[in-house]
């Protein structure tokens, strides 16, 4: 869940990426640092997100008319649960640290602002898009299996 992830997998690429080529970092750190504005308006995506994100988790594992009981009983839910935990930590740590970057970001180099940026943004964009995606999945196995009881 963690380390299988493709958040895990996005670091590990702009890790790689910084240590054999640096310079795509630091050209985003300059075009970043370059424009107050932009500065400014940093923590607006993953603030935006964590918050479609603990929408999307109410939606994914809470009851609304008793249709997704069977999610509850499934042996595996656990692994949801903690799944959706996860997904939250991780889109409240993506909101700090795009939060902490607006607020330090004249103390460090625009090579580190450059790569805070892209893996916040893009650990925000992936963890909704995945927490997207199981939302509408979860949803169609669920009304799959009403249709199905209906039919019987």
């Amino acid at each position: 869940m963690v380390v299988v992830s493709f958040e895990c997998l996005l670091v590990v690429v702009v890790v790689g990426v910084n240590h054999f080529f640096p310079r795509p970092f630091q050209i985003l750190g300059d075009a970043i640092m370059d424009d107050a504005e932009v500065v400014k308006w940093i923590p607006v995506i993953p603030l935006a997100l964590c918050a479609y994100c603990f929408s999307l988790a109410w939606k994914l594992t809470t009851p609304l008319d008793g249709s997704n009981s069977e999610l509850f009983e499934w042996p595996d839910y656990w692994r949801l649960k903690m799944r959706r935990g996860f997904s939250l930590f991780l889109s409240i740590l993506c909101a700090i640290t795009a939060c902490g970057l607006w607020i330090f970001s004249k103390a460090l180099t625009h090579s580190e602002v450059g790569i805070v940026f892209a893996l916040t943004m893009g650990i925000s964009l992936i963890n909704t898009g995945c927490m997207a995606f199981a939302t509408f999945t979860l949803r169609e196995i669920l009304e799959c299996k009403q249709d199905q009881s209906k039919e019987k």
